[in-house]
């Protein structure tokens, strides 16, 4: 969100949506649009009363903010592409107001928001730093230990709760693990183990600190109950429910489990709900008598257990999770399942692994790609037989080979770190246990298809993402495992000599990779691949890292990172690229790029801060350099405004420029002449941006445009 937007929305009125609320309405012949449900809301609960189209007038003349709230809490995923379409016909009826969606980040894909209109961020959780205060001060609390004791008790948690690291930077887990440690001094080694630690933390401790205590006639019942509750909550298209619902639920199970009188089940039912609503992390009001889990961790773990309860056999339990996973459904309580069954009966979660793997091999499309991702991720935390994850290994390799088209390649694959979609890359954040073996046979693995087609570009990009991807390295406590990546990925360019060449001749960035290690120069680059390569931020389709373009202009420490990435800890000469650009770069006739949407996010980079504009790679660069590396982005950014109202004006680094660009933009040429004048350069180069400015030549080859508004509009080449 840039500054101006947080500046300006203290004059917006704020309307905030919970989404599992509005979902009832978004389907069926009584349909309600999102403009309609506001007005609702302001009704009820709110009691306001807006005047006739005052919504809609805030809405289309910048006045508003909306919040669409909790889009990952709608399960049923063909529920929540109705949603997500009913939220984007929104964004495109009022283009002017900011509006902000969220969800948590795990199957956010298969029924995600256009990338075009909903650009995603990810709120950070705490860092292993704000980790570490934390575990200090809470430690610090009780004076009743010497201060020794307290200092060692904060470094014993930090050490022993490591191996959850990713767990403990949520600030409700971390805070229920100290409680953990504080009193039995040891944090369970499997994860399952530790939610339900948490849990019998909550749910057996929580009112007996407080002096409080709540008889139930059933209490041998109440943890069973809990889990069947969870799972029937969670396996509901919205896992919110009214009191009757619930009462009838359970007053169902206790007959079975319990009672024979049906009004004394039924009053035990209704004690219960309310032992359970009167806990804050069990049963929160999210509505007139309807509720829902406070904390969804909770339900996943308790619904993930009495799955395995219920079906203790592998090939049982795969059977009522195989639609769920082929869709990336249930996708938490599907991974603590496993680790569950894992746990509990011997070979478990292999056999289920192996069930998974044999069951990827008879599907296609999504169905196969979201079995193999939960399969690869499920590495991070069981470590199955050595011929369970060469299968895996394998089939994750093929699909990367072979995937099913290429808009689907796309969705399915994303080079960051940890994603929880693309299978082969999820092997890299396997256990430390499999560290080794795994990178074994993924290089056999890559090896082998390599030699039979070396064109492979996927391939390639998984042999070498970790070089490209230094600058995002993990936290700390992984930090030491992308290293371990990193050497490997150097070390994959001596095993893949043969091929490695063939493909180098072919693919921009493997030629910057060469670049980044000194075996050949900017020109050559340019030669072989032009300048699009300096603007491309995609490797094998998919991903992105920050493109040369990106680095220079934006003036990032005074260095090309994409190109310092590929040696790390080295930096490569920023100088020497920047002199090969000044004497190359203006000699190659336009046009550079073909139009694609997604170019429209290296615009961003017109618009730096302050202190980036004075860097010193900028200072580096002379203002003619600068006009042909910004002239492509400015076109793209001209073609937008054309068709978004109130796009920002192009803020470029000197008062010359941006003359010259804002002359392009209002068609103005003669207005740009004088700056013309002021830059120092041949009269070659100065011509060409004289006729840039007059429109004569453009840098980006643009479609016929259809009919219509927007960017959309606009047919990617």
């Amino acid at each position: 969100m840039s500054s101006d937007l947080i500046n300006g929305i203290h004059a917006r009125v704020p309307f905030f949506v919970v989404l599992r609320d509005y979902a009832e309405n978004a389907r069926g012949a009584d349909r309600v649009s999102l403009i309609e449900y506001l007005e609702a809301i302001c009704n009820s609960p709110y009691g306001i009363n807006p005047p006739a189209h005052a919504i809609e007038y805030l809405l289309l003349n910048d006045r508003a903010l909306v919040v669409f709230d909790g889009l990952d809490e709608l399960i049923d995923t063909s529920l929540r592409r109705d949603v997500v379409q009913a939220v984007e016909g929104f964004a495109y009826r009022y283009p002017t107001t900011p509006i902000v969606v969220t969800s948590r980040r795990i199957g956010y894909e298969e029924a995600s928001l256009d990338s075009d209109l909903f650009p995603v961020a990810q709120l950070k959780e705490f860092s292993q730093e704000q980790v570490r205060t934390y575990a200090q001060r809470w430690f610090q609390l009780d004076e009743d230990q010497p201060a020794t004791e307290r200092q060692r008790l904060t470094a014993a948690f930090l050490r022993d709760s490591e191996f959850v690291s990713d767990l403990r930077v949520n600030p409700l887990m971390l805070s229920l693990m100290c409680g953990i440690y504080a009193t039995e001094n040891y944090i369970p080694r499997n994860r399952p183990e530790v939610y339900e630690k948490c849990a019998l933390l909550l749910f057996e401790r929580w009112d007996k600190q407080r002096g409080i205590t709540v008889p139930l006639p059933f209490e041998a019942h109440v943890h069973a109950a809990m889990r069947s509750l969870a799972l029937y909550m969670y396996s509901q298209e919205q896992p919110q429910l009214i009191r009757s619902d619930l009462v009838g639920y359970i007053k169902r199970y206790l007959l079975e489990k319990r009672f024979d009188d049906p009004d004394v089940a039924e009053r035990a039912a209704e004690e219960f709900i309310d032992f359970c609503k009167g806990r804050a992390w069990v049963l929160t009001d999210v509505g007139h008598e309807k509720y829902g889990f406070t904390h969804r961790t909770f339900l996943e773990y308790f619904s993930a257990s009495q799955l395995v309860r219920l079906n203790p056999r592998p090939e049982a339990l795969f059977a009522v999770l195989r639609d769920h996973l082929c869709a990336r459904e249930w996708d938490a309580v599907a991974q603590l399942a496993l680790q569950i069954l894992g746990r509990t009966v011997e070979d478990g979660a292999d056999d289920f692994l192996k069930i998974t793997i044999q069951a990827a091999a008879s599907v296609d499309g999504h169905s196969r790609v979201n079995l193999l991702s939960f399969a690869s991720r499920a590495l991070q935390f069981i470590v199955p037989r050595p011929e369970v994850v060469r299968g895996i290994v394998a089939s994750c390799i093929e699909l990367l080979a072979d995937p099913p088209n290429t808009r689907e390649r796309r969705r399915t694959a994303s080079f960051e770190l940890r994603a929880s979609t693309g299978p082969s890359l999820n092997l890299l954040g396997a256990s430390n246990e499999l560290r080794s073996s795994l990178a074994r046979q993924i290089r056999s693995e890559l090896q082998r298809s390599l030699e039979e087609n070396w064109r492979k570009e996927s391939l390639w990009a998984l042999a070498f993402v970790p070089w490209f991807f230094y600058d995002l390295s993990p936290e700390d406590s992984i930090r030491a495992d992308w290293t371990y990546w990193q050497h490997w990925a150097k070390e994959n360019r001596r095993f893949l000599t043969e091929t490695i060449s063939l493909a180098q001749a072919k693919y921009y960035w493997l030629d910057l990779m060469r670049l980044g290690v000194g075996e050949l120069d900017m020109k050559e680059v340019l030669d072989r691949h032009g300048a699009k390569a300096l603007f491309e931020y995609r490797v094998a389709g998919y991903g992105t890292y920050p493109p040369i373009v990106y680095n220079l202009l934006g003036g990032y420490a005074g260095s090309v990172s994409v190109l310092r990435s590929l040696r790390p800890g080295r930096r490569v000469s920023t100088s020497r690229i920047i002199d090969d650009l000044e004497t190359y770069l203006p000699e190659i006739p336009p046009p550079w790029l073909p139009y694609r949407r997604d170019y429209l996010v290296l615009t961003e980079i017109l618009h730096t801060t302050e202190s980036r504009r004075t860097s010193q790679t900028l200072k580096r660069m002379s203002q003619e350099l600068i006009f042909f590396m910004a002239a492509p982005l400015v076109e793209l950014e001209i073609r937008a405004a054309l068709n978004i109202r109130n796009y920002p004006l192009t803020q470029i680094y000197s008062t010359p420029l941006k003359a010259i660009f804002n002359a392009r933009r209002t068609g103005e040429a003669e207005s740009a002449f004088p700056a013309l004048e002021q830059l120092t350069t041949n009269a070659a180069r100065r011509d060409i941006i004289r006729r840039w400015v007059m429109g004569e030549i453009s840098y980006i080859k643009f479609p016929r445009q259809r009919t219509g508004t927007g960017p959309d509009q606009l047919r990617d080449e």
